[in-house]
């Protein structure tokens, strides 16, 4: 019965329901294995993975903290090699992107995870791709990201204006997006930058 499922919103009727929101889950590895079975028909693109859920930032034009939260959380490293297993061995996927709304917020996480995709030897069968923001982008990380076989990253520019950028409470400058794309060039990743229009 959908009246007893937090955080659902229904049509009962001729009006919406919107259940109490439910706990956050703290560890995500706790949740079950994404059903990729459930999906394995041709016309689904099974190449992604989300990695972690939440942001800590307060971008005013984001909608995504009211569905994750700010609260950064995340899989273990070796919660994704194990779903990566399965997109490279039993779907045969060779290209996963990570949808993670800011994938290298957490360094140490990004290193673990690179150290565990070289050892497997995804890097040599599959590309990847993320999305960040600059400002998590430094400059010892890049080169281990493209050698771990991320080929393309995503920020979130949303504005060439600093000026629209300070009143969208973005965080960050144009130059860091600059410096970012820059840097990701260098180490031959394409990039992909999101604008608001």
């Amino acid at each position: 019965d959908p009246r007893n499922l937090a955080s659902l919103s229904f049509h009962d009727g001729d009006r919406f329901v919107h259940n109490p929101e439910g706990p956050m889950l703290p560890d995500l590895d706790e949740l079950p294995m994404f059903p990729f079975d459930l999906f394995s028909h041709p016309r689904y693109d099974l190449g992604f993975l989300v990695s972690s859920r939440g942001c800590p930032y307060k971008c005013a034009y984001c909608s995504q903290r009211m569905m994750t939260g700010t609260t950064y959380r995340y899989k273990s490293a070796q919660r994704v090699i194990q779903e990566l297993d399965v997109l490279i061995n039993k779907y045969n996927r060779r290209i996963v992107t990570f949808y993670d709304d800011n994938f290298c917020i957490k360094k140490r996480r990004v290193l673990e995870l690179c150290d565990l995709i070289v050892d497997a030897n995804f890097h040599k069968r599959c590309k990847f791709l993320l999305q960040t923001r600059a400002d998590n982008f430094p400059e010892d990380l890049a080169p281990i990201l493209a050698e771990s076989g991320f080929t393309m990253v995503g920020f979130g520019m949303e504005t060439g204006s600093d000026r629209i950028a300070n009143l969208i409470g973005k965080g960050e400058t144009v130059q860091q997006h600059l410096d970012a794309v820059e840097l990701a060039k260098r180490y031959n990743m394409q990039v992909m930058l999101y604008m608001i229009n």
